[in-house]
């Protein structure tokens, strides 16, 4: 149909259960909510056995796209984030930040590592489930239906450029970290719906003050009235110095905006799948 039709078809709402928009048979929830009080924090370590959690955790806040047709569901929360930190990375001793990851870990002995990933990166991807009876629990980082995408899949950039109306958009954070003022530590979420489509971009955003920047986007797209979603993930990292010489020093304080180095940073991997809707 033509798209004043499109924006006339969907429907909003608002209220305790979060707020959001029903359009082209799916539906898109935002929950927002404070961060983790203190026993919570204590609940939510114990529950994901972590020694430390980052210094807000946005427990309640949520998005959530459900697909009516097929009962695919596509959500994005702190504590499925939290729980793909994977605690077996060590980071590599950096002056910088000596003193402060000496006073935040239990050194090993003349290993030179540290017990925890401070950092809090997350190989999150957003969880993804189907309403059906499913016999045994999920973990996070399982998702049922996903396939490897055709070669021919990809984000059409260019349908994303027009000046499509938006019938809703929001961003969310999920967790952050000043890292002691070292820095800096988010997984955010935001997102638009579009009459024909929609795109939601999951980002994580390292940077260590002089040691390193690191982008982990996932990027999800649909074209409504097709029966998949593309799901992008990139990786982009690159050392402080080699951005830092690029740039003149009195640019630096830009460094805070992960859009800024986002195009200079090297791409590590880059992979796109399909959720199928059917």
């Amino acid at each position: 149909g033509n798209t004043m039709n499109a924006i006339e078809t969907h429907s909003t709402f608002d209220g305790p259960d979060g707020k959001g928009v029903v359009h082209s048979g799916w539906k898109f929830v935002v929950k927002r909510g404070t961060i983790l009080k203190m026993n919570e924090t204590e609940e939510w370590q114990e529950k994901l056995k972590m020694k430390n959690t980052p210094e807000m955790v946005f427990g309640q806040n949520s998005f959530t796209a459900t697909h009516f047709a097929s009962g695919v569901s596509i959500s994005f929360n702190a504590f499925d984030a939290l729980s793909l930190v994977d605690h077996s990375i060590t980071l590599p001793k950096v002056a910088a930040s000596q003193k402060w990851i000496a006073s935040k870990t239990d050194q090993l002995e003349g290993m030179g590592v540290y017990q925890y990933d401070w950092s809090y990166t997350s190989t999150y991807k957003g969880s993804i489930s189907r309403n059906i009876e499913e016999s045994t629990e999920k973990k996070a980082g399982e998702d049922i239906g996903v396939a490897k995408s055709s070669p021919k899949d990809k984000i059409d950039l260019e349908k994303l450029m027009r000046k499509d109306p938006i019938i809703f958009f929001d961003e969310i954070h999920l967790y952050e970290d000043e890292l002691d003022d070292n820095g800096v530590s988010v997984m955010s979420v935001r997102f638009r719906v579009m009459p024909t489509c929609f795109l939601i971009l999951l980002r994580f955003w390292l940077r260590i003050d002089h040691v390193l920047f690191k982008v982990l986007d996932t990027r999800i797209y649909h074209e409504f009235g097709t029966d998949f979603v593309l799901r992008e993930s990139k990786w982009k990292e690159s050392p402080y110095d080699s951005i830092a010489k690029m740039i003149p020093s009195d640019q630096h304080q830009k460094f805070t905006d992960p859009n800024f180095v986002y195009d200079m940073l090297s791409q590590k991997k880059c992979e796109m799948e399909r959720i199928s809707l059917s």
